[in-house]
């Protein structure tokens, strides 16, 4: 009886292509049902079993794990053992069958051989027919097999190592018409597509035979077929066997036939358009095959129409310019001044001459690539850069050529490579290049210069390696914005002009496409600052790219405590959302590397922290002494803090009009009541941490009960003048007007009094009703404060000065005094 083994139920299906002829002998009573599947102790022989009594029990020559058991031999019965010939039912167990049994019993689907041993199959029982039994297997009780050798397989057959199958073909009758030859010297046989000597499926397209398959290796292998038009071999068709083809690439039908210089997949070699064929040719729509254009004048005739256009003075023209092509468009920008017309550039041939023309009427009527004839009426010369700024009969020619492409290229356009010409061909022979068309490679060595919409850099090239400002990259302004050249970017301008104004050479550009930047250097953050409460500014000297901002509190980092959660970026800021700030406290903000500009550099390891100040609101300020005639103009102005906050910014000034700058304040914050003193031409720098940072034991001019801050190099005008406070914007926090008598004031001062009245910081707001002039009632000097019996020259820190000496501040004269100096301590 032949057990169901799982192995041997397997269906063998193996690719057609190799036509293998596998042998399966399908057992009788087997089931795919895995509820039938035989488990240990059942009296079934299963996967894994060596042998099955119908029980789990040790000793009786089958283990309880149905493994045989050694030592224990079969006890003979009182009859003679089986003749080995098959019963006529089912194999012997221990019913005696002539005499002879195994003891004990042989586990159910065994039988009793004849030299009483337990067995599935022997050479000459227990197996169906078309199968074999491996004696070998199942720990010698046998095993029923489709084949153990390749002697047991047909023809050219071989038996898979587990014997479940004959593999491979028999002959060619047994492949398909696909793979019709069977391949006998390949272990296992297979049906192939050809053999060295058996090549009748090849044909033009695949003709010569190699790894069983047809195809090509070579062109010649293509070229060698007689009278075929596929002369060239795609190695990467027919499965990366190789086709023959009329044409794999562009080069190939150049090499046949340069007028059909693309290869199309269908059709060959072609012509798709006017873009495929050399300037003076066109495409035909027929022949699919470049022709000469029907044109009687020649590039070089029409070079010489363009020069005597350029040669023409300024004013009326009459030029007939034929065949000219359109290479560059110059469209509006957003601003430009009257000397910045829109227009369109036209050459002929690639090292020029070139023209502009701004006629509005033709720029709206052509495309670059065109082929166009017009008359040339009015030429201009606008910053030495000849223009024709009005044409008749203008006619487009034909459309869509190459002009874009290199000179060098196939097929050749207008465009040339000046990355290499050194200086006497760009600068000093700007007139001959003058609005031809340029790519352009170098590096930015220079800072933006800004005009109207338009920035320009200084640049270097392989052929210019000096900076110069006579060379410069010109953009418009919202292109360069966009992407951010700084010195040290290289650039690549693939399309533009040689712009000029007057001796400047500008090749321009007006396409972000035509231009790249790349390899800037990193991105340095170059201030903090506290915008609100709970909002940092941080600028950058590089635009900085906003998807690289991914996770705010992890890229934006600070120390004492605080932490962003958001963040905007504005070109070249980052504005930053905290937590509360305390106000005055120093901060230091640190910036990760994955924060980069648009070219994908990160931020500068060695330039991504600074240090600021916790948002504190501006402090209020009140002028209360001045000390306007101090030896070497080394003047004291003291101030005292209304209300505290920062007075970072804040300005000390002579007079409105025309005013003097007396010092401006350093970033600090103050308290409410605190003094201030300002130092003008002193020599120690202001205070910014503590009212005793500098402490008078070191610094004698200093005050330790008030914050010195140093002031300017100029002293105050010991005349009719205004002291103010001023914020940083500008407003006036406080004003005082002084006169001294006798003698005729400033003639700016009476103007200057009106202004502080006019704001509301001094009273009387009018002299009578009128404005306060040297002859109103009462006059402008008679309204001010008067500081004339302070010494008039070389006062020292304890000379009378001119305070406060009312509580309140009433904005008039009555509020101010003469008297004994009390720097560093309250007034009144």
């Amino acid at each position: 009886m032949l057990l169901c083994d799982a192995a041997m139920r397997t269906n063998f299906a193996l690719p057609s292509v190799l036509s293998v002829f596998v042998g399966l002998a399908l057992v009788a009573g087997c089931s795919d049902d895995p509820s039938s599947s035989p488990a240990c102790g059942d009296g079934q022989l299963g996967d894994g079993e060596q042998c099955d009594d119908g029980n789990t029990a040790d000793g009786d020559g089958c283990s309880a794990t149905c493994t045989r058991e050694t030592g224990i031999v079969a006890a003979p019965d009182a009859g003679k053992p089986d003749s080995s010939t098959p019963d006529a039912s089912t194999p012997d167990a221990s019913t005696p069958d002539g005499g002879a049994d195994c003891s004990p019993a042989c586990p159910a689907g065994e039988f009793c051989d004849a030299d009483k041993t337990c067995r599935v199959c022997n050479a000459t029982r227990g197996c169906a027919t078309g199968t074999v039994c491996d004696t070998a297997a199942n720990g010698g009780a046998g095993a029923c097999k489709v084949c153990v050798s390749d002697n047991d397989c047909p023809g050219s057959q071989t038996c898979r190592t587990d014997g479940s199958a004959c593999e491979g073909c028999t002959d060619n009758a047994s492949c398909t018409a696909e793979t019709p030859i069977c391949k006998t010297t390949s272990t296992p046989s297979a049906c192939v597509e050809c053999t060295a000597t058996d090549s009748k499926r090849c044909d033009a397209s695949k003709p010569t035979c190699a790894n069983d398959f047809c195809g090509c290796t070579a062109d010649t292998d293509c070229m060698a077929v007689a009278n075929s038009a596929k002369d060239f071999c795609d190695r990467a068709a027919n499965a990366g066997r190789g086709q023959c083809v009329v044409c794999s690439t562009d080069s190939q039908c150049q090499s046949v036939d340069p007028n059909r210089p693309v290869c199309d997949g269908t059709a060959g070699c072609i012509c798709r358009s006017n873009a495929d064929c050399t300037l003076d040719q066109l495409c035909g729509g027929g022949s699919q095959a470049c022709e000469a254009a029907p044109i009687a004048t020649t590039r070089s005739q029409t070079s010489a129409q363009l020069q005597a256009t350029i040669a023409a003075p300024a004013g009326p023209v009459d030029v007939e310019v034929t065949g000219a092509f359109v290479t560059y468009l110059k469209p509006s920008v957003a601003g430009p001044s009257a000397s910045e017309p829109v227009g369109f550039f036209v050459q002929a041939e690639a090292a020029g001459p070139a023209l502009f023309v701004t006629d509005p009427t033709a720029s709206a009527r052509i495309h670059v690539g065109d082929r166009i004839s017009f008359t040339a009426t009015t030429k201009a010369i606008i910053g030495e850069l000849r223009v024709v700024t009005a044409v008749t009969n203008l006619t487009v020619i034909s459309s869509g050529h190459p002009v874009g492409n290199l000179a060098t290229a196939k097929p050749a356009g207008l465009k040339v490579d000046r990355s290499a010409d050194a200086s006497a061909v760009l600068v000093s022979g700007l007139s001959d290049v003058e609005s031809t068309l340029v790519r352009l490679q170098g590096k930015i060595v220079g800072g933006a210069e800004l005009g109207t919409s338009f920035t320009s850099y200084a640049i270097t090239t392989p052929g210019i390696t000096s900076a110069t400002n006579n060379l410069r990259l010109r953009l418009p302004t919202a292109i360069a914005n966009e992407l951010d050249p700084t010195q040290g970017c290289d650039f690549s301008m693939n399309a533009g002009v040689m712009y000029r104004t007057n001796g400047v050479a500008q090749p321009s550009t007006f396409s972000a496409a035509d231009v790249t930047v790349t390899n800037c250097p990193a991105p340095k953050l170059v201030s903090a600052k506290a915008a609100s409460p709970m909002q940092v500014v941080l600028t950058f000297d590089r635009t900085i790219a906003e998807l690289s901002i991914t996770n705010v509190m992890t890229q934006f980092t600070f120390d004492n405590g605080l932490l962003a959660n958001a963040a905007v970026v504005a070109g070249n800021t980052v504005t930053l959302t905290t937590g509360p700030q305390a106000g005055g406290t120093l901060y230091k903000v640190t910036v990760a590397s994955s924060v980069t500009d648009k070219t994908g550099n990160p931020v500068s390891a060695a330039n991504n922290s600074q240090t600021f100040k916790g948002f504190a609101p501006r402090a209020v300020l009140r002028i209360t002494e001045v000390g306007p005639t101090m030896a070497s103009n080394k003047d004291l102005v003291e101030l005292v803090a209304i209300t505290g906050g920062t007075v970072n910014g804040f300005v000390l000034q002579q007079d409105i009009n025309s005013p003097t700058v007396l010092g401006t304040f350093p970033d600090a914050v103050v308290a409410t009541g605190d003094i201030i003193v300002v130092h003008m031409g002193a020599t120690t720098d202001s205070e910014t941490t503590s009212k005793n940072q500098f402490p008078a034991s070191a610094t004698a001019e200093n005050y330790d009960t008030a914050w010195d801050f140093k002031g300017g190099t100029t002293g105050i005008t010991f005349s009719s003048r205004l002291i103010l406070a001023l914020d940083p914007d500008g407003a006036i926090q406080d004003g005082v007007a002084f006169h001294r008598y006798p003698g005729t004031p400033p003639g700016a001062y009476p103007n200057n009094l009106q202004a502080l009245q006019a704001v509301g910081h001094w009273l009387p707001a009018d002299c009578g009703g009128a404005l306060c002039t040297t002859n109103s009632t009462p006059t402008a000097m008679e309204v001010s404060a008067d500081w004339t019996a302070m010494p008039a020259t070389n006062a020292t820190t304890t000379s009378n000065t001119i305070r406060r000496v009312s509580v309140t501040d009433t904005n008039t004269k009555d509020d101010w005094a003469v008297g004994p100096q009390s720097w560093g301590l309250p007034n009144p």
